[in-house]
């Protein structure tokens, strides 16, 4: 006997006893209406057990549709629609109706409100983000558990019944959600032994949690029955209707990212050879003192069968020194990708990621967000190609998002009067130079500005030595802040300085210079308007600085 038929035989004993302790327990005290939709779900559930334990699939698509440890697939909706039914059922079942206990009510709410927590965790797969969420869960289930036990002491004793069949569902799908989880750590480190449990471990995982689920649900729908006693016709025809309800749900969930990106995104269009584009983005604005990450969320568009073993890099990346500073690689999110849509179904997906903040990112320098694609093939991970783009390209596979700058707390107002003040909300606070320099060394000056207003534009600021004597000038130009932080992502309160390096031709005259700077834009060279202390234009919109003795070479 080979061990895939060793596994199926063993997994379909503790299900075969489940069934038969249900059948005869558990659905006879149920009223025809529970009764019926709890045998449904369970033929569900075995159908689907038993499809993906069997299907031999072909393609990619079919492997995803049915694989049990995938998510967004036939058995993950199945999943879902068993825990937020009995979210809903037990919510009905505590929902206030005559001398029931207000401990049991709370119990029952705060219950169904759970499971429909985990209902939605189970689609969208919140816990992943959550370090050591094992360990929080089993405490959770050790207080609903044990909460359930206060409950059914105070509970008569047709209510008391239900408790213990919810306990021992709990109990299974625990063992199924954490103890074959951690099983997977150790079935690892003992590959070479062919255990059959190690064999295909996630469906044992699986199917404890799908029976656990179950007989929850049985039990909950037990309470609900006691608790309602008689079933009117409007509690017979909400259980029918809680399964496709449920299901429109999802169906409709998977169109949200259409609606956000029409609401919300920054539309653009970007190509990739792999028949993916991206449609749309969204980005942090600025990056405050104190922030952990950068959010970046992603709008693309592809057929669901061409999305398979997809990623995304996300880099911050330092202009002047084109090094990463900070990155994220993340697997493609496909929770919107609903199977029922087809796998040449055009798809919406939206991705949010978020690029942790390192200590070593310096603040007041441009960075780019750049964002490449790429494919898991034999686990080598292939960029792919970029074949059209409406953005900016810093290769062939990698595309520029957008810039931002992480910025340092509000400058104070400055205590004396800037020596310059220009319309679009910047001035020149302090400028320090030597008062000599020899030809063909560099001068150094440092240049302190402040804005109070973002920057829009880029501005270039100009340095003019004029020779007092012979009235030649030496020009010599670029940004304020060096090449470091465009003015263009300056940002309201930015108090900065920097140092210029400026080059002195080794044939430049002896003598004495006037030292006059200003700003211009870059775009059309035209000269910003400066103005001194108390407001009044400066001539020519040069902003004299002092003078500077230049001695031969």
């Amino acid at each position: 006997m080979s061990l895939e038929s060793l596994t199926r035989i063993l997994i379909l004993i503790p299900i075969g006893l489940i069934c038969v302790y249900a059948f005869q327990r558990l659905l006879p005290r149920l009223a025809p209406a529970a009764k019926r939709l709890a045998i449904g779900l369970l033929l569900a559930q075995l159908t689907v057990i038993c499809l993906a334990l069997t299907i031999q699939p072909d393609t990619s698509f079919e492997v995803y549709l049915w694989e049990l440890r995938q998510e967004w697939n036939i058995p993950s909706t199945l999943a879902f629609t068993q825990l937020a039914v009995v979210g809903a059922v037990a919510i009905l079942a505590g929902w206030p109706r005559g001398k029931q206990h207000i401990p049991q009510r709370i119990y029952l709410i705060a219950l169904g409100l759970l499971f429909l927590f985990l209902a939605w965790d189970e689609y969208v797969k919140i816990h992943e983000k959550i370090p050591q969420w094992d360990r929080y869960y089993a405490l959770l289930g050790v207080v609903v558990a044990l909460a359930a036990i206060l409950i059914a002491r105070r509970s008569a004793r047709p209510l008391r019944f239900w408790f213990w069949p919810f306990l021992v569902g709990l109990a299974l799908s625990a063992t199924g959600a954490i103890v074959f989880e951690r099983l997977t750590h150790v079935c690892e480190v003992m590959a070479y032994i062919p255990f059959a449990v190690c064999r295909n471990i996630y469906v044992w995982e699986e199917t404890f949690e799908f029976c656990g689920i179950w007989i929850v649900l049985v039990a909950t729908l037990g309470l609900f029955c006691e608790l309602r006693q008689p079933l009117s016709k409007a509690s017979r025809i909400v259980l029918y209707c809680l399964p496709p309800l449920l299901l429109i749900g999802l169906t409709c969930y998977s169109f949200f990212p259409r609606l956000e990106l029409r609401a919300f995104a920054l539309p653009t269009l970007v190509e990739f050879q792999s028949d993916i584009r991206l449609i749309g983005f969204r980005l942090e604005e600025q990056l405050k003192p104190g922030d952990s990450a950068l959010a970046v969320q992603l709008f693309t568009t592809a057929k669901q069968m061409d999305y398979f073993w997809l990623g995304y890099s996300l880099h911050l990346v330092d202009q002047q020194h084109a090094g990463s500073v900070a990155h994220v690689n993340e697997k493609a999110d496909r929770r919107h990708s609903y199977w029922g849509m087809g796998p040449r179904f055009e798809v919406v997906y939206r991705h949010d990621y978020a690029i942790p903040l390192s200590p070593r990112i310096q603040p007041n320098r441009a960075m780019w967000i750049v964002l490449s694609l790429w494919r898991n093939q034999a686990d080598k991970f292939v960029p792919q190609p970029i074949s059209a783009s409406q953005l900016y390209k810093l290769s062939d596979t990698q595309l520029v998002l957008g810039e931002i700058v992480l910025e340092t707390e509000p400058a104070r107002a400055p205590g004396a009067a800037p020596l310059a003040q220009f319309d679009v909300g910047l001035s020149l606070q302090d400028v320090e130079f030597p008062a000599q320099a020899r030809a063909g060394d560099d001068f150094l000056v440092t240049m302190a500005w402040r804005a109070d207003s973002a920057g829009t534009d880029d501005w270039i600021q100009f340095l003019h030595l004029g020779h007092e004597e012979t009235g030649e000038w030496f020009v010599y130009d670029q940004e304020p802040l060096g090449e470091r932080l465009p003015t263009r992502l300056w940002y309201t309160g930015l108090a900065e300085s920097e140092i210029w390096r400026v080059p002195l031709p080794s044939d430049l005259p002896a003598g004495r210079y006037a030292v006059f700077t200003g700003l211009y834009r870059d775009s059309d060279k035209e000269r910003l308007v400066a103005r001194d202390a108390y407001g009044e234009p400066i001539l020519d919109a040069r902003v004299p600085l002092g003078n500077i003795v230049i001695e031969a070479t």
